[in-house]
């Protein structure tokens, strides 16, 4: 079969070009002729990363005009599919950018769509109705949206990590000393992009760490992230303004604009955790939260969207309801009291649940995972 992957560049770095790297050559590997279609810019300082690199481990990567917008990217679809001569198509991306009139291909198409808030996304739903494609959730969250929304037929296909490359580290102790972390620190961690200034929840993690801080002063917030972006959060001021600038530790800017973070040192920072904090206002999935946990670290989520079905042997905090006007769905607000009452139980049992995390996020494991793609490309052919 001949699959076009619609998504973000393999290089890119973000969670939706990591799972494009995975699925595309595992796709290659089960017998399919793959190319990539990409939909977006790569890291800063590689604005042009999209219309350079025609190549991705002997993998075609179909190449356009740049365009300002993701919607641009989308324009190109059918385009796209034509020139490879593609069976099926699937889309990883925002499903409410494919405009279904004209951006959807004349084959098949599956589309892997997220659903942060309570329900499907209003525009969501819509283009998934109007363009016939086959909705993949890729939680179980979203496959309830979807089945409560009343689309036909659902599949659920969860993201996936290779557990090899994200495992515990071999000697804990001599990591976190290489690393500068003394004796009996308790390191909690946060990262993502500060560009979705409201969704990651940011402000509400840093808070809670000055009130888990104040009773815990051996604390370290390690924040793999961008201290300020222009169209986001200025997280460096948040660290000012809060009175923790002493006790935060930041990831290499330069190296993080190039996205130069190998898996390696990804799940090395993970190891060095004590704990990994994603108390987003809502996920589609949520990759931190498996990776981390497949490197022994629990994790704090919130109790929303995907966060029951992967916080695993972590802690989920309290939220209190938002409404998204854009997707016409209710998002939840984390807690600054129940994040940090959840980092003071975690402070006394994270040591303890390290082995259980590891546990739980080796069902996501790509061999394990990989093996409901046939079926969810048999169904989306049958249609």
């Amino acid at each position: 079969m001949r699959v076009l992957w619609q998504s973000a560049h393999p290089n890119a770095g973000s969670g939706y070009g990591q799972q494009t790297a995975l699925w595309a050559r595992y796709l290659r590997w089960l017998g399919h002729d793959v190319a990539i279609s990409t939909i977006g810019r790569g890291p800063r300082g590689q604005q042009n990363l999209a219309e350079n690199i025609t190549d991705y481990d002997g993998i075609p990567v179909l190449l356009g005009a740049a365009a300002a917008q993701p919607r641009d990217y989308h324009a190109l679809l059918p385009a796209r599919a034509k020139e490879w001569d593609a069976d099926v198509v699937i889309t990883l991306c925002d499903t409410w950018l494919i405009n279904p009139i004209e951006h959807v291909p004349h084959c098949p198409m599956i589309c892997w769509t997220p659903v942060d808030g309570d329900r499907l996304g209003a525009i969501d739903g819509e283009v998934l109705r109007r363009s016939g494609a086959l909705p993949l959730a890729m939680s179980l969250h979203g496959l309830a949206a979807m089945r409560a929304a009343g689309l036909s037929h659902p599949q659920y296909l969860p993201h996936a990590i290779d557990t090899q490359l994200f495992t515990p580290p071999a000697d804990r102790a001599a990591l976190r000393t290489a690393a500068g972390i003394g004796p009996g620190t308790f390191v909690i961690g946060i990262l993502g992009t500060v560009v979705d200034i409201l969704r990651k929840g940011f402000a509400e993690q840093m808070y809670a760490f000055k009130l888990f801080h104040q009773r815990h002063p051996q604390s370290l917030l390690a924040v793999h992230s961008f201290m300020n972006d222009p169209q986001g959060l200025n997280l460096l001021q948040l660290a000012q303004r809060l009175g923790i600038m002493d006790h935060v530790r930041w990831a290499d800017q330069e190296r993080l604009a190039a996205w130069d973070f190998t898996p390696a040192e990804v799940a090395a920072w993970y190891g060095a955790c004590d704990i990994v904090s994603n108390t987003s206002y809502g996920e589609g999935f949520g990759l931190a939260a498996v990776e981390a946990q497949a490197c022994g670290t629990p994790v704090v989520l919130a109790r929303n969207s995907t966060g029951p079905e992967l916080v695993g042997p972590g802690w989920l905090v309290k939220t209190q309801p938002f409404w998204h006007k854009p997707e016409q769905a209710w998002w939840g607000v984390p807690s600054i009291g129940s994040i940090a009452s959840a980092y003071g139980n975690a402070w006394k049992l994270a040591a303890q649940r390290r082995s259980t995390a590891r546990a739980f996020a080796v069902e996501y494991d790509v061999e394990t995972v990989g093996g409901e793609w046939p079926a969810v490309l048999d169904a989306a052919v049958n249609r």
